[in-house]
């Protein structure tokens, strides 16, 4: 019995001791943070001033990071992600205003945690925005092709103005399927004239 609450007491000894080792690793994160964000918050205070700003160096600018977080989010915008994911467009757009008023206040290393954190949210989304595209590129071209056999029946057996007639059709869906224009390409299949 003494044997067993000896051991039952060095396993919870171990115990406690792993997860203070982790508790600890999250606290010495939290007070580097802590630290860098109080240093940044006086130097920029002290920018200031007249005397002191020619004595201060600010943290760089992460220009690189910023420049790639606005080209996302323009090819984001010429896609129309807003329309298409809402939520987390919103989230993006949100956390680009933050990050730009940051920048513009001189406060390069929260703009930079920030944009580390939001790129790589942004590129995901316009992944799946570039998917969701190509996807329904793909379901166009099959419904044309599908649309492109049923014509050619009607092609070899008709009058040569319904043969135009069909051509300038499917000639008006694949340069609607081109043009990405899916909405009026869904409306056209509907109008078949044949």
């Amino acid at each position: 019995m003494e044997v067993s609450k000896k051991s039952c007491f060095f396993l919870l000894l171990v115990f406690i001791l792993f997860s203070c080792g982790a508790q600890r690793e999250n606290l010495k994160q939290k007070w580097q943070d802590t630290k860098e964000t109080f240093s940044e918050n006086f130097r920029v205070f002290l920018t200031n001033f007249p005397v002191i700003k020619n004595y201060i160096k600010l943290s760089p600018p992460p220009k690189e990071l910023y420049e790639e977080m606005q080209l996302t989010l323009s090819q984001l915008e010429a896609y129309k992600a807003n329309e298409l994911y809402p939520e987390e467009y919103g989230k993006i757009a949100d956390d680009w205003k933050e990050i730009q008023k940051l920048y513009q206040e001189r406060y390069y290393l929260k703009a930079q945690k920030l944009l580390k954190k939001t790129l790589p949210s942004a590129k995901a989304l316009l992944e799946k925005v570039r998917k969701y595209y190509s996807d329904l590129k793909k379901s166009a071209w099959d419904k044309y092709k599908e649309v492109e056999g049923l014509a050619q029946g009607k092609i070899k057996k008709g009058s040569p103005e319904e043969r135009l007639k069909v051509q300038l059709y499917l000639w008006k869906l694949k340069n609607l399927i081109t043009l990405e224009k899916y909405e009026e390409f869904k409306r056209e299949l509907e109008k078949r004239p044949f």
